[in-house]
């Protein structure tokens, strides 16, 4: 069973702070590729990499999911003899990356940018989330879609504390991804 440590002491915001960093280079920290596959088997995830982001740069990100088995499926296999399709990341419009989603797992390309993909494009990584935590209440946790699915919006609402596990959950998730694969 997933345990997260977290210390009660209240202690004050840091950008890059050394402890967390220290944290993610311990010896006894599992690696993502371990933690994500029984995640997944609860949750959605969403991982994304900017394009020119030296630290975790997006070709290790996409040859962990590719080698990662999940849900009794490898990478983005669909099971039969098909990958889930990568498609344009569209907001506002515009083409801003590429994204790909199955069996829980969204993964999202963003154009041009670095390693702080929510520094260089605020508004896109706000509409990620919202996105990836369906804002408008009719995600599936289970069905394989692309972004900019029309939904029924008539389908029942989930409830409130579900939104708020998916978001903590979301925001840790970010956070292992960001610091495990560097």
């Amino acid at each position: 069973m997933l345990h997260i440590h977290v210390d009660s002491k209240k202690s004050e915001w840091i950008e890059c702070a050394n402890s967390v960093f220290k944290t993610f280079r311990a010896y006894h920290s599992e690696p993502s590729i371990k933690l994500l596959p029984d995640l997944l088997q609860k949750v959605p995830i969403v991982l994304y990499s900017g394009e020119y982001d030296l630290t975790c740069n997006h070709l290790a990100t996409e040859k962990m999911i590719d080698s990662m088995t999940w849900n009794n499926q490898t990478g983005f296999d669909l099971g039969n003899g098909t990958s889930a399709p990568l498609v344009p990341w569209i907001v506002d419009d515009e083409p801003v990356g590429l994204s790909r989603t199955a069996h829980n797992l969204t993964y999202i390309f963003f154009y041009n940018a670095s390693h702080m993909v929510p520094y260089n494009y605020a508004y896109r990584s706000r509409t990620m989330l919202h996105e990836f935590m369906q804002l408008n209440s009719s995600f599936n946790a289970d069905q394989t879609a692309e972004y900019g699915t029309v939904v029924n919006m008539n389908q029942p609402k989930p409830r409130i504390g579900k939104r708020i596990i998916l978001i903590v959950l979301a925001s840790i998730i970010i956070i292992i991804a960001l610091g495990g694969l560097a």
